[in-house]
């Protein structure tokens, strides 16, 4: 995209400098050494101290044809009893405002030889708690500066919800013919930029990577948990991912199997980045300032007690060997099948 450029990406070893067009910087995730902190830097080490609210921002899917993005549309505006706002405040009211969008998002896509993709929807949300209103006025900002007339798109408001989310449905293809497909690294830099907006409101807001919270593990899938509680509940088989981790983590425990080579560089990845904020907390508990010095003192306990990184492997390896030593004692090899937890699911009986 024409209005964003990731000098660095994510996974190069430091989180990405992202300049948005008047070249106001955004992401600041460089945590270096080598001088003292900037303001930034301090400001975001205290909010991750104190626990400011993360925000989110995802990708909920891709849409694909005509029909889905109606009916997206349509889910999205409730039936068309919410307005989708699109850019300049341009209002879309109704299923058959709704229609008309579809039909020239479908066709512009189409003429432009984009194929089937034709939007990218995006969920912005804060946790519960947050005023919607000034979520939804961050939400307006953050698109306008992110896309502009680059490329078209809508948002809308929901609030049947405890924490206030904004759907923002993008135009797949923008100025150019360049088509939208965010990575890793361009959802952290909306992030951020997504909870400088909010800040700019007055809502206390952060948009930390995982590590910088001790969150090593990926949440699941939505579908996935689905199958893991109706497998839980005795209402159908272990999803077969599930018992994929389970093989592949009793391969680890007790196979002496090892860890695949991009999870053990990701461990030390996460351990580099500990180290750089553990110099950033200690170079604010040397300054001469009381207030820097009390938030590197404040930094320090925190990383202290953040817990050690580890990928969903180890976490149910570690589980396995637990389970068997409860049952069988200390000292012993099980083979994989009487160590890994019924296939079938727990019975119906003990979930009644």
């Amino acid at each position: 995209m024409s209005d964003l450029h990731t000098e660095r990406g994510f996974e190069d070893g430091y989180p990405p400098r992202v300049e948005f067009r008047g070249g106001a910087r955004v992401s600041i995730w460089s945590f270096r050494g080598e001088t003292a902190p900037s303001r930034v830097v301090r400001s975001q080490l205290a909010r991750i101290v104190r626990g400011a609210p993360e925000v989110i921002v995802k990708v909920s899917g891709r849409i694909y044809g005509a029909r889905n993005l109606a009916r997206h549309l349509d889910y999205i505006s409730r039936a068309g009893r919410l307005a989708l706002v699109g850019p300049d405040g341009e209002r879309a009211v109704g299923r058959e405002d709704n229609r008309d969008l579809t039909s020239r998002w479908s066709f512009e896509a189409l003429a432009a030889g984009c194929g089937r993709s034709i939007a990218v929807p995006l969920i912005l949300s804060m946790p519960a708690g947050a005023d919607p209103h000034r979520v939804r006025e961050a939400v307006s900002t953050f698109a306008s500066s992110t896309f502009g007339d680059q490329r078209p798109y809508v948002f809308v408001l929901h609030e049947d919800q405890p924490h206030p989310h904004v759907h923002l449905t993008v135009h797949a293809l923008g100025q150019g013919g360049r088509k939208l497909d965010p990575n890793r690294g361009v959802l952290q830099a909306w992030r951020e930029a997504f909870a400088q907006e909010l800040r700019s409101l007055g809502v206390d807001a952060e948009a930390s990577p995982r590590w910088a919270r001790g969150v090593t593990l990926r949440r699941d899938s939505t579908p996935l948990r689905k199958l893991r509680g109706r497998w839980s509940a005795g209402d159908g088989p272990m999803p077969s991912r599930l018992r994929n981790a389970y093989v592949d983590a009793a391969l680890v425990a007790f196979a002496g199997v090892p860890a695949p080579a991009g999870q053990v560089a990701a461990l030390q990845k996460h351990g580099d980045y500990r180290r750089r904020l553990v110099i950033e907390a200690g170079l604010l508990a040397q300054a001469q300032e009381p207030q820097e010095r009390a938030l590197g003192l404040a930094a320090m306990a925190f990383l202290r007690e953040l817990p050690e990184p580890r990928t969903r492997r180890q976490e149910l390896a570690e589980q396995l060997r637990s389970s068997y030593e409860k049952d069988h004692g200390r000292g012993g090899k099980p083979g994989l099948e009487p160590a890994m937890p019924s296939l079938a699911g727990p019975s119906r009986e003990r979930s009644r």
